[in-house]
């Protein structure tokens, strides 16, 4: 299959929904049951995680997608040592979830912890402290919603191949908005595919 970033397809003058090509992966974990939302609107939740940078973005369901309500990009006082910013990440994250959002399900970013863990710019140190930055997010977002509301898909399953510059621009055509940097992009990206999976209408 021939993957087409979404520059392209605006150049065609396409809707990359339109054809199966996007960037995403169509993988999805086995585990993992999909909630049928085809008729649903309401407001999701969804996290890129990170102890340093954390992606969050709001998304509204319509009819014919979604549309972007807020996002941005979580930073820490880096005054706290690695607790600290844990605590502060927790924070934050239930701020969002009993905020003035109304939010009714959210989606979580679960990275490929084989190949961090391959990659030399990942110390041994910085490995259990992303791990332990994923496990905050996940512990207060589960402690905020019911289980069966809350998803955590691996980034292959949603990103398959894509580079981030891919998300940026698909982030960027559906949604008219210009994400700040890649981690606001890739929550945004992960609501949109989380939005696309369950609003299937052969699902």
């Amino acid at each position: 299959m021939i993957w087409l970033s979404g520059a392209v397809y605006a150049f065609m003058g396409m809707d990359p929904r339109q054809f199966g090509q996007t960037r995403r992966g169509t993988r999805q974990p086995k585990a993992m049951v999909f909630p049928d939302l085809s008729a649903w609107r309401g407001r999701l939740l969804a996290i890129d995680p990170s102890i340093c940078n954390c992606g969050w973005a709001i998304l509204a369901a319509t009819e014919h997608g979604a549309n972007r309500v807020d996002s941005g990009v979580w930073h820490p006082s880096m005054a706290q040592d690695a607790i600290g910013r844990w605590a502060q990440l927790a924070a934050f994250i239930q701020e969002l979830c009993h905020g003035i959002y109304a939010l009714d399900y959210a989606v979580v970013e679960e990275p490929n912890r084989r190949k961090i863990a391959r990659e030399r710019r990942f110390s041994r140190s910085n490995q259990i402290t992303y791990g332990r930055a994923v496990g905050t997010v996940e512990t207060a977002i589960r402690s905020a919603f019911a289980n069966e509301r809350v998803f955590i898909p691996d980034v292959e399953a949603w990103k398959g191949r894509g580079s981030k510059l891919a998300t940026i621009t698909e982030v960027m055509l559906r949604l008219q908005h210009t994400p700040q940097d890649h981690n606001e992009a890739d929550a945004l990206g992960l609501g949109l595919w989380f939005l696309d999976t369950c609003q299937r209408a052969d699902f």
